[in-house]
């Protein structure tokens, strides 16, 4: 897989470990790096039409899934990843917000779909909050290029 930047998703190693992070001076060390890889899920009918339900927002074409559903996804795409778990103790961990969120590709309700997550920065905003910006990726199987790019911020209160 290339960068941010680029395009590839072809050749890609999957690794299986889990290394589980701890402390935020630890969790500093994987800035710019890969933390894993989420399991493969199916985009369903289903959830495409429940989104639509709950939102207002129907597809265009039921078949296609709205861009605000992936984008939502995401946290479910990521959460039995391999790789890096960040455990760092804190009394709270808030979603901070999105930036550079990219809809790069339609999805065909039955693709199949994952998420790629890496650490792009940790920032301590205050003595009690750290900032941690998360660079996801999301690909779906058969496409050669990924169908979502967002930087997700998520606040630690330490």
């Amino acid at each position: 897989m290339r960068g941010r930047s680029g395009d590839s998703l072809e050749g890609t190693d999957m690794s299986t470990s889990v290394t589980t992070v701890t402390s935020v001076d630890e969790l500093r060390t994987f800035i710019g790096g890969e933390l894993g890889t989420g399991a493969w899920l199916e985009l369903t009918q289903d959830r495409v039409d429940a989104y639509a339900e709950e939102t207002g927002e129907p597809a265009g074409d039921r078949s296609v899934a709205q861009p605000f559903l992936l984008l939502g996804m995401t946290n479910l795409l990521q959460r039995d990843r391999d790789g890096v778990r960040v455990a760092v103790p804190a009394r709270s961990n808030v979603n901070y917000g999105l930036n550079n969120v990219e809809f790069t590709s339609t999805v065909r309700v039955g693709t199949r779909l994952r998420a790629r997550t890496k650490l792009v920065n940790v920032e301590q905003v205050r003595d009690d909050v750290v900032q941690v910006t998360y660079g996801i990726t999301l690909e779906a199987e058969g496409h050669t290029h990924p169908v979502l790019r967002a930087d997700m911020l998520s606040r630690l209160y330490v």
